[in-house]
């Protein structure tokens, strides 16, 4: 980081090390309900994006217009969360951006995300 600090995520969890490899700060995110995967992103203003999942069941799908003849036990979904970080080992989440509320479908059409789904290719 600008700062001389390091930032690192793995096994589910976000630290801050400083010179000399001292712990500053230390958080298991799947404390806070994160599935944390691929990529995080420090900002100018001191708090982190992180890429996460969020699991929706089933019945949560097919409710969302997913056929349910394709339809598998669990759905992963992506979410981006912007944390604050709080103290030496916790976090507030400030904001989050959820995929699931933007997704379309063009199964049921007695759902409100409802839309005409085409691909066109052009060669």
């Amino acid at each position: 980081m600008n700062d001389g600090n390091l930032l690192k995520s793995g096994g589910g969890f976000l630290e801050l090390r400083g010179w000399g490899n001292t712990l500053l700060w230390k958080v298991d995110l799947t404390a806070f309900g994160l599935d944390q995967h691929h990529d995080i992103e420090p900002l100018p203003n001191g708090n982190i994006l992180v890429l996460s999942r969020d699991n929706y069941t089933a019945a949560e799908a097919i409710a969302q217009g997913r056929d349910p003849l394709l339809v598998e036990s669990v759905l992963k979904s992506e979410k981006i969360v912007e944390i604050q970080l709080v103290g030496t080992n916790s976090m507030a989440v400030v904001w989050e951006w959820k995929i699931w509320g933007h997704l379309i479908q063009g199964f049921s059409s007695s759902l409100p995300n409802f839309r005409v789904v085409a691909i066109t290719l052009n060669f």
